[in-house]
């Protein structure tokens, strides 16, 4: 007994599936759906639809046979919350509820019945392969099936399709990520190499071209408030030249709506994604500025802040021009990623100017404090109660406590040990006890021995400061006159203290 005669209908369809489910581009795949089914079904039109994940609504994803006005409207509100798990089979539209709120578009395009078929792809997307005809139609049960067949198989292959291109994104997604992560990685390490921001930005904007851009500028407000033109940078230097003469002769205003002052004020980016014609009449009025700006044919203009500290220390331009790429938010984001790295650099190295600055004048004060400080046999000191030492401002410390080498520190029991007599000693630890039990304030006179046999009368003031919950005692020693030392010796030794 012989094999039973295959369909010639589900012979057409095995013969396709192959072809269908190995496509991989997902336009491809629709377009050979929309082929198969106009073989199998002879329909009047064709079309696969697609209800969107986030919204309801209900969109055509490719079409055959129906006008570009049926095509764009969608199916939205109560009906698109619909979804189908079984073939939807209208034999005339004037007697479907179901289809009651599209009647006057199926009139207007001529359609007078449809049979729509569930599909489900891997997304969880809900969509129809959907067949229709211009007359009332009887949909016999050999059709319905071969109709199901078809979507079963769309299913398959729109699935393959869709995970291909998913995949495809994220490999791309993945590869600008790295790509990315490396470029702003060689942007730190070149903004750390040097405190000079003018050379490292102009490095900056010469790395920028043309990863990022055709052309890349940064401009930074200056000290005196003067916005100055830092770095400029373009592969081909007549164009360089001819951003630099612009930039000469069009100086940018500030003060103006748009470009680089608002973006300053606003503290946002402004992306131009494409420059046309019409918006550089309308946004430079000035003829001879329209022609230079139009010569060096600009695509698209992103401007981003130099934001540190909540403070817009200049801006970092990109353009496009001859390489005709357009700019994104892709290229927003990873602009300000390096405009925020070219910001912490200019002001890291603005602090540290100034702190030299200040260390320098600090360094000059002190040394002339030093001198003067000398020459009036007088020394300042700090006492850290914590520690127990001494610090001195000067070497001067060592001569006046009678010692031969220069001294910066020494500990409280040293210091203690130097005093002549031992009422000195006494008084000396009572006045820092008391300190330490509230009097905040000391004035004392001590006398220290030296190698030579001389006595010397000092005078030791201070005062108790504290600051964020630690206390320092800050003071000066100051040398009594000779005639005053001598006298006083000879008067304490002559009571025997």
């Amino acid at each position: 007994m012989g094999l039973p005669a295959v369909d010639p209908a589900i012979s057409t369809l095995l013969e396709a599936t192959s072809s269908l489910v190995s496509s991989v581009e997902l336009p491809e795949v629709l377009k050979k759906v929309l082929q198969l089914a106009e073989v199998l079904l002879n329909a009047d039109a064709y079309a696969v639809w697609r209800r969107k994940l986030d919204a309801p609504q209900w969109h055509v994803l490719c079409s055959r046979g129906l006008s570009e006005e049926y095509t764009r409207r969608t199916i939205e509100g109560t009906p698109a919350n619909y979804h189908p798990t079984a073939p939807i089979l209208v034999e005339d539209v004037e007697h479907k509820s179901l289809v009651s709120h599209r009647v006057d578009l199926y009139h207007a395009e001529g359609i007078r019945s449809f049979a729509a078929y569930p599909l489900t792809t891997s997304s969880g997307a809900i969509g129809t392969v959907t067949f229709y005809f211009r007359q009332p139609k009887k949909f016999d049960p050999s059709v319905v099936q071969i109709g199901q067949l078809l979507a079963n198989i769309s299913n398959a292959a729109i699935n393959t399709a869709e995970l291909f291109e998913t995949q495809t994104r994220l490999r791309a997604e993945a590869q600008f990520a790295a790509e990315r992560a490396e470029f702003l990685s060689k942007a730190s390490t070149l903004l750390a190499s040097s405190l000079d921001y003018s050379a490292t930005l102009n490095s900056l904007a010469q790395l920028a071209v043309p990863k990022l851009a055709d052309w890349c500028s940064v401009s930074v407000i200056e000290s005196h408030g003067k916005m100055e033109r830092i770095a400029v940078a373009h592969s081909d230097p007549a164009r360089l030249a001819m951003a630099k003469e612009y930039n000469r002769k069009f100086p940018p205003d500030l003060a103006g709506p748009g470009g680089v002052g608002e973006v300053l004020r606003s503290s946002k980016p402004m992306l131009v994604a494409e420059v046309t014609d019409a918006l550089l009449r309308s946004a430079i009025p000035n003829d001879e500025q329209y022609r230079a700006l139009a010569e060096l044919g600009m695509k698209s203009v992103l401007i981003v802040p130099l934001l540190s500290r909540d403070t817009a220390l200049g801006a970092l331009t990109l353009v496009t021009a001859d390489s005709g790429r357009i700019l994104g938010p892709a290229d927003v984001e990873l602009a300000e990623s390096l405009a925020m790295r070219a910001a912490i650099a200019i002001d890291n190295a603005r602090l540290y100017q100034a702190m030299s600055v200040a260390k320098g004048e600090a360094q000059l004060r002190q040394e002339e404090l030093r001198i003067v400080q000398q020459a009036a046999k007088v020394v300042s000191w700090s006492f850290d109660p914590e520690t127990q030492l001494f610090s001195f401002l000067s070497d001067e410390g060592g001569r006046l406590l009678g010692m031969e080498q220069s001294l910066n520190s020494i500990s409280f029991e040293t210091l203690s040990a130097r005093l002549f007599f031992s009422t000195d000693r006494h008084k000396f630890r009572e006045a820092f006890d008391r300190l330490e039990k509230g009097k905040k304030e000391l004035d004392i006179e001590l006398r220290v021995g030296t190698k030579r046999g001389i006595v010397n009368l000092l005078a030791m003031r201070g005062k108790l400061f504290f600051n964020q919950g630690q206390s320092k005692v800050l003071g000066v020693l100051i040398e009594l006159s000779a005639p005053r030392a001598e006298k006083t010796a000879r008067r304490k030794m002559s009571s025997g203290a």
